[in-house]
């Protein structure tokens, strides 16, 4: 069977290595468990050229892997930059132009007649690859709903989309009727105790601190990264927000001044220096900033018992507003949006007492019994991954809610997340 694994080979964020990360930390243990369990898997990588190069450099090992660099100036035909050209992708699809042009390179590339079983997408807008290879089982691959330390890794392996394009999205009616079981209650319950009330709370440096002072109510609003899909495509063109600072002005200027905002920045776009910070305390009494906080590795984690909701856009931390039984407060649609309490800030404001909705605790029991699995345990360990790509291959051609199997026995998910 060939599989090709597709790593945004555009230069994004400002950065040529911008994916080694993901070479590092996933991909390269990915494949190798892989082809032990699957040698007769064919698996070819497209990325980037500074990638290739850096994996050579770094003397990482793919020598199992037909590894293919495409340049930045053989995808400047489509646009200038990656920003213009995902952005186009993710909201209008490809010009058949666009899709010609793609077929060709590929051709060109990896050959006339390759025509993979599987294609697997590490977190990009690429609607491209559904075109030229529409018989592919395509997984779109990022990282789980949790994956922070004091958490362990999950994985999304989803075969509809990333973000509003998500099988999250795409059947959130039928994960919110899902009824949990009193097997799966225990469990989000133990999970609870073991990383929540021992782990996260455990030498917590914001114990000490006093969030409230005169605010009974208190929101986190974790910011993103701008000049990105997973951001910028929550929104249609014309909408959304520039940069963070124009979001996190927006979000303070509609917020009930009554409402104590705690803002944390993403670590890879940090925008509060003390000057900034000093600007917004001034203007807005109820914006609430540490530069502590930059002291914190996944400072909004630690945070997070601390509040009553979360205001985000697409970021993971709104799962764990969940874990927390907090408010979920959405902006734009993403894979959060049909869960959230709140689809505005007004309607936060007007409509505060509203309940955590306990239709997330049958998504909580869903991600972890199907959906999200452990990177250790279950992704980065071939036999399971090998399984989970054939059986999604054969049901390819009908996607629906029936389409993840759980993950593993109860008892052994539980085992796994414990040990």
């Amino acid at each position: 069977m060939k599989i090709l694994y597709y790593l945004e080979p555009w230069i994004e964020l400002k950065t040529p290595f911008f994916r080694f990360g993901t070479i590092r930390n996933h991909l390269h243990s990915e494949i190798a468990n892989l082809k032990k369990s699957w040698p007769e898997a064919e698996i070819t990588l497209v990325t980037g050229e500074a990638i290739r190069s850096e994996i050579a450099k770094q003397h990482y090992d793919f020598s199992t892997v037909n590894l293919v660099a495409i340049h930045q100036s053989e995808l400047q035909y489509i646009a200038n930059d990656y920003y213009a050209a995902s952005m186009r992708s993710w909201r209008l699809g490809e010009t058949k132009e666009n899709i010609d042009y793609f077929r060709s390179l590929f051709e060109k590339k990896i050959g006339s007649d390759y025509s993979p079983e599987i294609v697997i997408c590490y977190e990009a807008s690429v609607e491209f690859l559904k075109e030229i290879y529409p018989d592919a089982l395509h997984i779109h691959n990022m990282l789980g709903f949790i994956s922070r330390e004091p958490f362990p890794e999950t994985s999304s392996l989803d075969p509809l989309g990333f973000y509003k394009k998500s099988f999250l999205n795409s059947f959130s009616k039928d994960i919110k009727a899902r009824k949990i079981s009193s097997e799966e209650s225990a469990f989000l319950e133990t999970f609870r105790t073991h990383y929540l009330r021992e782990g996260v709370m455990k030498d917590n440096p914001f114990s000490g601190y006093n969030f409230r002072t005169h605010y009974s109510k208190l929101l986190l609003l974790p910011l993103q990264v701008s000049n990105y899909f997973a951001f910028d495509g929550c929104f249609e063109e014309g909408e959304g927000y520039k940069t963070q600072l124009d979001y996190l002005l927006h979000v303070m200027e509609s917020v009930d001044p009554s409402i104590g905002v705690i803002v944390t920045e993403h670590g890879f776009e940090p925008i509060l220096d003390q000057r900034v910070s000093s600007f917004l305390k001034d203007k807005y009494p109820n914006f609430i900033y540490d530069e502590q906080f930059r002291d914190v590795k996944w400072v909004s984690q630690y945070l997070l018992p601390y509040v009553d909701g979360v205001i985000t856009v697409s970021s993971t931390v709104g799962f764990q507003a969940m874990l927390w039984q907090k408010k979920l407060i959405t902006l734009g649609q993403s894979q959060l949006s049909p869960y959230a309490e709140h689809a505005s800030i007004q309607d936060v404001n007007k409509n505060w007492g509203r309940e955590y909705s306990s239709g997330n605790e049958n998504l909580l029991a869903f991600l972890f019994t199907h959906y999200a699995p452990l990177i250790n345990s279950y992704h980065h360990a071939g036999t399971w991954y090998k399984d989970f790509l054939v059986r999604s291959y054969e049901r390819r051609n009908n996607i629906d809610f029936s389409f993840f199997t759980p993950i593993d026995s109860l008892a052994s998910i539980s085992k796994n997340y414990l040990k």
